[in-house]
């Protein structure tokens, strides 16, 4: 099974380099497609709980996401498991 993902906006603001820690001061907004989606496609978006935002982090070159069991947040200190169980 596969999905094709559509864009419907982009992001305006945030970080420059794809680094994965210290992200509490980052601020950013989603803006919408104005060619596709006019004033009204948010209305009433405040009366919602949540809303759910998929994502991707395009500038990360293939070679760098990591797949695999890493120590937490660079804690070399912490044993990371090779399998269930161990």
């Amino acid at each position: 099974m596969s999905f094709t993902l559509e864009p419907i906006g982009h992001v305006q603001g945030g970080r420059a380099e794809p680094l994965d820690d210290h992200w509490g001061t980052s601020r950013s907004a989603i803006a919408l497609d104005e060619v596709r989606f006019g004033p009204d496609a948010l209305a009433a978006l405040a009366a919602f709980s949540h809303a759910e935002v998929l994502f991707l982090f395009d500038p990360v070159a293939a070679k760098a996401v990591e797949t695999g069991a890493r120590h937490p947040r660079g804690r070399g200190d912490w044993r990371v498991a090779r399998s269930i169980g161990s």
